[in-house]
């Protein structure tokens, strides 16, 4: 005997009923019936127990599983040979807005473009949470992103690229007028860390209120019961970086910003500007490749992927 095609038991098993699932299936119930004997005589076992109230055996309940497996795999390989025929397929990519030249790099895009010329790409620039917020709602494909804590977005699978600890950045004009006392050795301590008390009457501007990092600094100094001067709010990072280049305000970045940072600075210099880690306790920035757990991503989506991992993975060490 061949062996009888498991997709009808699927309806069987998940509606537990032979007229339903047959109405489900729009064949007769004596034919979904005939096809039940068969698939029971082609294993040797009962899959169903009729009475008092249809449901499936042991036996069934592999069956099941093993149905079930086997409609995806299909359902994978017709995608995945629909996506190697398309002419065209476009990728939705969002990447922070402020730090997006940096963000960027981390993308393989002309190796890519190599090895797959008919995929071409779309860039979104927004904040972390519009760009999660899209990619929840299937209008971006990936996102890379800052993140505090990957449990916080349990849709969403996230592949860390590195975890760097932030920096107070502070021009040596607003040193002098805060610390009167600044010296070589002051400097030196301070590059060894610094407790954020410390420049707790120091102006700050900070993104809006409802940013990630901007919460998560207000809970960092509600449990370590420090006050900041914050004078304002500004979302875009080049205008608050530019006011700490010209000595108004300090400021925060990553260490690996850090470096973009202190390359991309404007000539002439107003100002000298010093980098401080932050510790005791330190505070520590995820930024990561995310993309929706629950759906299949067709074949190149995945090589590129790994292909970003593979590239930076020296950041993660």
């Amino acid at each position: 005997m061949s062996e009888p095609s498991l997709e009808y038991f699927i309806a069987i098993a998940e509606e537990c009923n032979i007229s339903q699932a047959a109405k489900r299936l729009n064949i007769s119930q004596q034919g979904l019936s005939n096809y039940l004997q068969k698939l029971e005589a082609y294993y040797n076992v009962p899959l169903l127990v009729r009475k008092p109230s249809m449901h499936l055996t042991e036996a069934g309940s592999m069956v099941y599983d093993a149905a079930r497996q086997i409609h995806r795999i299909k359902k994978d390989l017709r995608l995945n040979i629909e996506h190697l025929n398309s002419s065209q397929n476009t990728l939705c990519i969002g990447i922070y807005a402020p730090n997006a030249s940096m963000l960027m790099d981390f993308i393989p895009l002309i190796e890519f473009g190599k090895k797959y010329p008919n995929v071409t790409y779309n860039v979104t620039e927004d904040s972390n949470r519009v760009l999660r917020d899209l990619l929840a709602a299937g209008k971006l494909d990936l996102v890379i992103s800052a993140y505090r804590d990957s449990m916080t977005f349990p849709d969403f699978e996230i592949q860390k690229l590195y975890s760097n600890q932030e920096y107070i950045i502070i021009s040596d004009v607003l040193m002098k007028q805060y610390f009167p006392n600044v010296n070589e050795d002051m400097l030196a301590e301070f590059k060894n860390g610094v407790q954020l008390e410390q420049f707790q009457d120091v102006p700050l501007v900070l993104p809006p209120a409802d940013c990630g990092f901007s919460r998560h600094m207000s809970r960092y100094c509600e449990e370590n019961h420090i006050k900041l001067n914050v004078i304002g709010e500004i979302s875009n990072r080049y205008l608050s970086n530019s006011m700490v280049f010209d000595g108004v305000v300090y400021g925060f970045c990553d260490k690996r910003y850090l470096s973009h940072l202190q390359a991309t600075r404007p000539q002439p210099l107003t100002c000298e500007i010093y980098a401080f880690p932050v510790k005791a306790p330190a505070i520590y920035n995820n930024v990561g490749v995310m993309y929706r757990k629950a759906e299949k991503h067709p074949p190149y989506f995945m090589e590129l992927i790994d292909m970003i991992l593979k590239q930076n993975a020296d950041l993660a060490e």
